[in-house]
């Protein structure tokens, strides 16, 4: 599964240190993959999941239903924590990391 309208372009520019108290799609952890790619974390009321960017576009990796409310819920927590950990190559990306990498455009 390949995502878009405003779920691929949540993943491709939203920060996860400026997106707001209440964003439609909460960007979670975003960090390098040991297969080389970057993925990240999301969530939002009807889906929450795990994308990793591709040369063109974000393959759903994990997807769970989300609980249908816009509240924020610990993104780190449960099956989606477990599964970005065991993807991750090292530590998630920090603010500036995360930054610098939506401004090369994933690459």
């Amino acid at each position: 599964l390949v995502a878009s309208g405003k779920l691929a372009h949540a993943l491709h520019t939203q920060l996860a240190s400026t997106q707001g108290a209440n964003p439609e799609i909460r960007i979670g952890t975003s960090f390098a993959a040991k297969d080389g790619g970057y993925c990240r974390t999301f969530e939002s009321a009807s889906l929450d999941g795990i994308a990793c960017y591709t040369d063109k576009d974000w393959q759903l990796r994990q997807t769970l239903s989300g609980d249908g409310t816009s509240e924020y819920r610990q993104a780190s927590s449960g099956a989606l924590a477990e599964t970005a950990a065991a993807m991750m190559e090292g530590e998630a990306m920090d603010s500036a990391a995360e930054k610098a990498t939506v401004e090369k455009g994933w690459r």
